[in-house]
């Protein structure tokens, strides 16, 4: 398990944060977002 996945893991909320000006950073949430329910869905 990688340190993201536990901080994930242990973790009971999160803020997503990206700029309006950057595709890009926009585009990375959905990448965190998809593993965050990735990993609460294998400890519930």
């Amino acid at each position: 398990m990688s340190m993201r996945d536990q901080q994930i893991r242990y973790g009971d909320g999160f803020l997503l944060v990206f700029a309006l000006d950057n595709l890009n950073s926009f585009e990375k949430i959905q990448d965190f977002r998809k593993a965050i329910v990735n990993v609460k869905e294998t400890i519930e």
